[in-house]
């Protein structure tokens, strides 16, 4: 049903090129005029609403362990994944989705669909419905130098990383919410996210649902490198948060150890979350803002859905926290 669902969607739609990671393509598929998408939203300001663009992430799927990069051209260059590392950032993802949906304000992207496919049928109909020939080509090359190839289908999220705002007056506030965001997940999923650079945390800038009276909304993508935090750190995040020692709890997420033995501080795209926080002045201040805002803004939401569920017989929204029964409609990843 999930790829019925998705083959539908692409013979109804026009696919373009979006953005290329160090692990992969992404395309964007727009549905036609007209057409009913089978999908719909799952977040506070959209909920039940059709998804009319799609994000589909092709990925090098390989048999050995740190297999050499393909090089499709200067500017088109990917790590190959195994089945398992492509499997466990499925599966990473949907888990963190699925914990963080609960009063609709998820912290990623929700996952469509997902598989490793060996024959390429499906990939030549994504090439066939390409309507500028430069990507035609590029897919063309991809296709002739894979064997299989993992496919990633979400919810497309047309939001800026935390990069772009970096020379805006509102650049420190929403590198907040990115601390925020990050302490979030932690502390709801228990996951580190493990490659948090600033194109990875998106701000939905004119969002005004998310914390109470203030404009941005901030949204993880990416989970190549996710890991589930060791009970120890988990503990001292907590206790750090609970006391609302915001830079201490970010300092621990930041040196837990990376898969591939990266040491995140070391790296000025990484070492953001921490190296300019302070304690004296307004970032921590502000962070704890953000938990007392959202909880606010959590409060007013279930407040007012509960209100409407009562007084209105057709009400397109559920209660919140959503319930187990809708939970279980959501893709739930991949077998392992």
């Amino acid at each position: 049903m999930d790829e019925q669902k998705f083959i539908y969607f692409i013979e109804n739609s026009s696919i373009e090129y979006y953005n290329k990671g160090n692990n992969g393509i992404i395309l964007l598929a727009i549905l036609n005029e007209n057409i009913v998408s089978p999908y719909s939203y799952k977040t506070m300001n959209k909920y039940n609403k059709p998804v009319n663009k799609i994000a589909l992430k092709l990925v090098f799927i390989t048999n050995e362990k740190e297999a050499d990069p393909i090089i499709l051209s200067d500017d088109f260059d990917f790590d190959q994944k195994t089945e398992e590392e492509f499997i466990k950032e499925v599966n990473s993802q949907v888990d963190i989705y699925l914990q963080s949906v609960t009063y609709l304000e998820p912290i990623c992207p929700q996952i469509f669909y997902s598989n490793i496919y060996k024959n390429k049928f499906l990939l030549e109909c994504i090439i066939k419905k390409t309507k500028k020939k430069e990507l035609n080509s590029i897919l063309l090359d991809y296709e002739k130098n894979i064997d299989k190839f993992g496919l990633i289908i979400m919810e497309f999220i047309d939001n800026k990383g935390l990069y772009y705002y970096k020379n805006y007056n509102s650049y420190s506030m929403y590198k907040n919410m990115g601390r925020y965001l990050i302490l979030r997940l932690a502390l709801e999923t228990g996951y580190t996210h493990s490659d948090f650079h600033t194109a990875n945390i998106l701000i939905e800038t004119n969002y005004s649902f998310y914390f109470h009276e203030i404009n941005g909304k901030p949204l993880l993508i990416d989970f190549t490198w996710a890991e589930k935090i060791p009970e120890d750190k988990m503990k001292l995040i907590k206790e750090y948060c609970d006391k609302k020692k915001y830079k201490d709890a970010l300092l621990v997420i930041a040196n837990i150890p990376r898969t591939d033995s990266i040491n995140l501080n070391e790296y000025e795209d990484f070492n953001w979350i921490t190296k300019d926080i302070s304690y004296k002045i307004s970032d921590n201040n502000i962070i704890d803002q953000f938990f007392s805002r959202r909880k606010f803004t959590i409060k007013k939401m279930t407040e007012f859905l509960d209100t409407k569920n009562k007084s209105e017989i057709e009400n397109n929204y559920p209660q919140i926290p959503i319930s187990d029964e809708i939970k279980d409609i959501i893709y739930k990843g991949l077998k392992i």
